[in-house]
């Protein structure tokens, strides 16, 4: 793979685009922003099989976030639809699922290094006898 160096104007061409995708539907993408952090706090509450089924669950949410981004790169006028939200998604669901798999399966290789290298936090600490 090759990285392409590009000058920073084109950065700042990115923000000011991402900033006119936000002024043509703020209400879709605060709602999908509202959503995707709800189900990732709420995951959070619902330990230990919130944050595993997150884990699987954050590349369907990241469609549905891009879904809603292409919606409003449509030309102007276009009707926002429930079909063009979710397109993808269910032709995609086996992909979505094992990417999700890769990712947890990532995250807790890391947890499972991390907890190796770092046990001995993991103890209880030693009672100081006066």
């Amino acid at each position: 793979m090759q990285a392409r160096t590009l000058p920073a104007a084109r950065g700042v061409a990115w923000v000011i685009g991402g900033f006119a995708l936000y002024r043509r539907g703020p209400a879709l993408l605060v709602m999908l922003t509202m959503f995707y952090l709800i189900v990732v706090v709420g995951s959070g509450l619902l330990a230990p099989v919130g944050p595993v089924a997150l884990s699987v669950l954050l590349p369907t949410l990241t469609v549905l976030v891009a879904n809603g981004c292409r919606i409003l790169d449509r030309p102007p006028g276009t009707a926002v639809d429930h079909a063009a939200l979710v397109s993808g998604l269910k032709a995609q669901r086996g992909s979505l699922l094992r990417l999700g798999g890769l990712q947890l399966a990532g995250t807790l290789l890391i947890l499972g290094i991390d907890w190796l290298f770092d046990a001995s936090d993991w103890s209880a600490p030693a009672l100081e006898e006066e």
